[in-house]
């Protein structure tokens, strides 16, 4: 074989393993609630929300339910359990910066998450069938806020 030949298979290689490397299942992760939607939610976490694992990671809250066989993971080295001491007032924050519902790829509900939109971007990535981890990135300086 000839050098060129080499090269050409090795490039055509390089292509095909980075392709199949990335083959994760997408999926969208974060539902934006109505606005109806949004109270109820909000409801439920300000009656409920013992039967909730709470976690602040900086400019991110999860909120997981305890009763369910799913799972959210969040980075331990800056996410921290919450226990709120007074409900109305921990809730009220997450009724100005909005909830957003976590869903996994067939439509079941994870649980919920708030950032600060415009400081900060949250991703999810599903491990298996019944966990998705959250990680989050600090937004640069002048980025457009998204919703």
């Amino acid at each position: 074989m000839n050098t060129k030949g080499a090269c050409l298979t090795g490039i055509l290689s390089c292509i095909i393993l980075l392709a199949c490397a990335g083959t994760r299942p997408t999926f969208e992760a974060f539902k934006i609630n109505s606005a109806a939607e949004q109270e109820a939610i909000v409801k439920r976490l300000q009656d409920k929300i013992a039967d909730y694992d709470v976690y602040q990671c900086r400019n991110l809250s999860v909120f997981d339910p305890k009763d369910d066989d799913l799972k959210v993971i969040v980075p331990d080295f800056y996410c921290r359990p919450f226990v709120p001491q007074n409900k109305d007032d921990f809730v009220r924050i997450y009724e100005v910066i909005g909830i957003r519902t976590i869903v996994g790829p067939d439509g079941q509900l994870f649980g919920y998450a708030s950032w600060a939109y415009d400081r900060t971007v949250v991703r999810a990535e599903l491990v298996d069938a019944k966990t998705i981890r959250i990680t989050q990135y600090e937004k640069p300086s002048g980025a457009p806020a998204r919703r």
